[in-house]
């Protein structure tokens, strides 16, 4: 009970991996020439009970705490069960942005429980891969603060798509399904123009990823990572969405999205609208909004259907003690001779748009925008 663990790898001198304050139950030890290579065993054991407790650790560029509250490793079952899962930055909005020299987002992620079945502990422990059958990650949540009076870097983020970044790991990886159920993600972006924050919500999220890997075996029988998600956004409209991510393709980062909202009162949407575009929606029914997308490290293209009725907005500007001002005369220009008030399933039409990517820029934000030249080309 409460031992310190170190694991030294003969085979790769410089690998080791060491553990403090661990319980131990190991059942049927058995040391030969044999035994070494018995992949049943765990550490030479029929079986072990490994029991980790309030581990942490901080990242390498110091900005976050990762922790767990506690780790269950059964080896017969070839299972490890985390309870309290955590991406923890140091220091709140502000202390975490005065950190930075460049912006970056915040990363705050959490998690109840998460589980991976299926290990296999023969070649994780010889330091040649980590396959399972199945990870679960359950009753999450994670908040992205992006502080936008940081300057951007200059340095290119093309090559950084989730699997481009699978690709890039250095560990020969393989997990059949990642299911996340139960999670929540909000989006929180401070606009330098009326220094305010808005929001975007998804919650009531479930989402299955298959066919995470980057063993050329694995790819050559499935060459697709495929994400499909369900979720509420703003907690009111239904909101699914499936990715595709072709890893025979990685180098030149092909991708398709397509998405769906359903019906959906869009003044609900005001809590992002109103400090970040500098606009109020007063009224707007979203019937179906339907969105494909596919694209690559430079660009992105595809049609976006809304249908959507009694469309009406406000134009706001900060005034010198930052509230946000009505500007009336923009206003009625934009609702009279700009904007088109409703597009009913009778005459609605896919429109078809494109992004050309800017290189400092990331891969949601290519998607957001093909989408967005799609719905404005609806709208006007």
């Amino acid at each position: 009970l409460n031992m310190n663990f170190i694991y030294h790898n003969i085979e790769h001198k410089e690998k080791s991996t060491a553990f403090n304050n661990v319980s131990m139950k190991f059942r049927d030890i058995e040391i030969d020439s044999l035994t070494q290579y018995d992949t049943t065993r765990f550490l030479y054991a029929k079986d072990a009970l490994i029991y980790l407790y309030d581990y942490s650790f901080h990242t390498p560029d110091s900005l976050y705490i990762a922790k767990a509250d506690s780790l269950t490793l059964h080896a017969a079952q070839r299972m490890l069960n985390v309870k309290g899962l955590y991406l923890i930055p140091r220091g709140n909005n502000k202390e975490f942005s005065n950190k930075l020299k460049y912006y970056k987002d915040r990363y705050d992620i959490k998690f109840e429980s998460s589980s991976f079945k299926d290990i296999d502990w023969y070649n994780l422990f010889l330091g040649e891969s980590f396959t399972a059958n199945k990870a679960e990650f359950n009753n999450g949540d994670m908040k992205v603060y992006a502080d936008k009076n940081i300057p951007p870097s200059t340095k290119s983020k093309i090559g950084n798509y989730p699997h481009q970044l699978l690709m890039r790991l250095s560990f020969p990886t393989a997990v059949d399904t990642i299911l996340v159920k139960n999670f929540k993600f909000t989006y929180t972006e401070l606009n330098p123009k009326s220094e305010k924050t808005g929001d975007i919500v998804f919650d009531d999220i479930d989402a299955t990823i298959t066919n995470v890997t980057n063993i050329p075996e694995k790819i050559a029988i499935n060459k697709i990572v495929k994400l499909s998600a369900t979720s509420k956004l703003m907690s009111k409209g239904n909101f699914d969405a499936v990715f595709t991510f072709d890893l025979t393709k990685a180098k030149s980062g092909d991708f398709t999205v397509d998405a769906n909202l359903g019906p959906m009162d869009g003044t609900y949407l005001n809590e992002a609208a109103k400090p970040l575009g500098l606009f109020e929606i007063n009224s707007v029914s979203i019937k179906n909004l339907n969105t494909h997308i596919q694209g690559n490290n430079y660009s992105a293209h595809g049609s976006v259907y809304l249908v959507y009725d009694d469309l009406k907005i406000t134009a706001l500007k900060p005034d010198d003690s930052n509230k946000l001002k009505r500007r009336g005369f923009l206003s009625f220009i934009a609702n009279t001779f700009i904007i088109n008030k409703s597009n009913s399933k009778a005459d609605a039409k896919q429109e078809y748009s494109s992004f050309k990517r800017d290189p400092e820029r990331s891969f949601f934000y290519l998607i957001w925008k093909t989408l967005l030249t799609g719905i404005k080309q609806t709208v006007s």
